[in-house]
């Protein structure tokens, strides 16, 4: 899945990469054949992207992250509290408050917070992507 991703990125000019929103229907098959794949395999990396920036851009917007960070932090924003002395309903008020302040997603098990896997980094061919020129 990750090379044909590569292919379709790969196959894109600098100016797509930079704006994918240009991408009309006659780019989108000049993309898709330069890759060899299908248009529906463009469109489904597309809208990926388009998740993914939502989600980044919301993050942070002092969006989930800093309220994650409040809630486990309490409202004063002081240090770290110690989880010891924390009754078990003060520690469930604040399981849930973390859940929610992150979308529900909770931890990946084995994955950086890039979402890919530790000492994993993207292949060069994508360091383009999204750098405006």
């Amino acid at each position: 899945m990750l090379r044909r991703q590569i292919a379709l990125v790969n196959s894109m000019t600098k100016k797509e990469r930079a704006n994918p929103d240009m991408l009309q229907a006659s780019r989108k098959k000049r993309i898709a054949a330069g890759a060899g794949l299908e248009v529906q395999e463009l469109n489904r990396l597309l809208k990926q992207h388009k998740q993914m920036a939502d989600m980044m851009k919301k993050m942070g917007k002092g969006g989930m992250m800093k309220q994650a960070v409040k809630a486990m932090m309490g409202a004063k924003g002081g240090a770290m509290p110690d989880l010891k002395n924390m009754d078990p309903a003060q520690l469930e008020e604040a399981a849930k408050a973390m859940k929610s302040g992150m979308g529900g997603m909770g931890g990946m098990p084995g994955m950086g917070m890039g979402g890919l896997p530790r000492g994993m980094s993207l292949p060069s061919g994508l360091s383009g992507l999204m750098k405006k020129k």
